[in-house]
């Protein structure tokens, strides 16, 4: 009887022995798929961030020159994917409307080690992202003064801030949230921190002002003295952000309609005149699609897909 007990004692130590080797086995191979599973992802995160910074950095010259939107995206993408098959394609958001969106997909092969005992050695993953230009529907940082609306042409010089009358008793000046001088030398100095947004009716400041003018400009130029239009860089104190407005029917102390923002690279300040040569700019805020209305080349990107 008791060789029986001892018997069966043994076959049952046996069985679970067994099972728990199988188990073990089991729970080692899911935890070798784990692995493999969790470098694929780490493959496709790269491949996202890949598209994601290709689009971002594609988008920037958008709707003007989508060949370099194209090409930008592609090497931008590339180089953060190093081997990855990688795509781009320029579309429009609407009907009918401008190139403003850049797509960009990535596609790569993770290698896998130990899938490999089923017969899977590689498992395909994908990025993907498209980001769109925009205009900004607000800004902060603005100068006061209104530029008159115009078709701008990048490279080209234009006076700012006229010495010479642009409507009666104005010069192209406005006053944001504050009136006289000193405000005018403040915020040409450092800009308007409150935001204006397009469609704001934006009081003008009344008179020529030179003393403030100067003032408030002469130290941008002089912080960056060998910066020129084609070289200046992000940041530069010489670069300008300014509403466009119109100055027609304006007497005195008026309103004029923000309709969009442009940025300009401070040439030079004399004698009340302020000149400066149209950039193309990147910037951070508020965005509104491009719909031709108040696009002056002031851009801002965002992902949306």
């Amino acid at each position: 009887m008791r060789a029986k007990q001892a018997a069966r004692t043994d076959s049952e130590r046996g069985s679970i022995a067994l099972l728990a080797a199988v188990g073990m086995a089991a729970m080692l191979g899911m935890a070798a798929l784990a692995l493999d599973v969790a470098e694929a992802y780490r493959v496709e995160e790269g491949l996202e961030n890949a598209a994601i910074a290709g689009a971002l950095s594609g988008a920037r010259y958008l709707p003007e020159d989508p060949s370099s939107a194209a090409s930008v995206a592609l090497d931008v993408a590339r180089r953060n994917a190093k081997g990855a098959d990688v795509t781009v394609e320029l579309r429009s958001s609407r009907p009918g409307g401008p190139t403003d969106q850049v797509v960009v997909r990535a596609k790569a092969e993770a290698e896998l080690r130990f899938a490999r005992v089923f017969g899977f050695e590689e498992l395909p993953v994908a990025g993907r992202a498209t980001a769109q230009a925009g205009r900004p529907s607000g800004m902060t940082g603005l100068v006061p003064m209104g530029v008159p609306q115009e078709t701008f042409t990048y490279g080209e010089t234009y006076t700012l801030k006229s010495g010479d009358p642009l409507a009666p008793g104005n010069f192209g000046l406005l006053s944001f949230d504050a009136r006289g001088g000193s405000a005018v030398r403040e915020y040409l100095a450092h800009g308007y921190p409150g935001e204006v947004a397009v469609g704001d009716a934006v009081e003008t400041e009344p008179g020529n002002k030179v003393g403030p003018v100067s003032q408030g400009l002469s130290p941008r130029i002089e912080a960056d003295p060998d910066a020129t239009c084609e070289t200046v860089e992000p940041g530069s104190p010489r670069i300008l952000y300014v509403p466009v407005v119109s100055f027609d029917g304006v007497h005195g102390r008026d309103e004029v309609t923000v309709v969009g923002f442009a940025a300009f690279f401070l040439e030079s300040v004399a004698g009340g005149e302020v000149t400066g040569c149209f950039l193309r700019t990147v910037v951070p805020g508020d965005w509104a699609p491009l719909d031709g209305q108040g696009d002056f080349g002031v851009t801002v990107v965002a992902l949306v897909e």
